[in-house]
């Protein structure tokens, strides 16, 4: 599944968009990826990627309208980290397990 839209982004970067679908290449593009497909789920496919592909037209379409037109810059806001400090009992003791100060975990890495 992942293969076909993969073919069909592929098609829309290159600029050649195809607006219909036929079975014929769904069935296709689903053997080339060894997929096997009922003929219902077949045509319910053709649909499904139909409506992506007009979508990612649509989409062609905006960018094609606003190219060149300047979009405000967008920055990431930051702050500084500041640490405050908290008693450690009330959150050990939410522990369901601990040894000491420390939280008891299981091990996931075995050396």
């Amino acid at each position: 599944m992942l293969f076909l839209f993969l073919s069909l982004f592929n098609q829309i970067n290159k600029g050649m968009l195809m607006i219909r679908i036929t079975r014929d290449e769904v069935a296709k593009l689903a053997k080339t990826a060894d997929l096997t497909f009922t003929e219902e789920e077949l045509l319910g496919l053709v649909k499904r990627l139909e409506s992506v592909i007009e979508y990612a037209s649509y989409i062609n379409e905006v960018a094609a309208q606003h190219e060149g037109s300047s979009l405000p810059k967008l920055s990431n806001v930051t702050r500084e980290d500041v640490a405050k400090p908290v008693p450690a009992e009330p959150l050990l003791a939410l522990a369901p397990e601990r040894e000491e100060d420390y939280y008891v975990v299981p091990v996931i890495l075995k050396q």
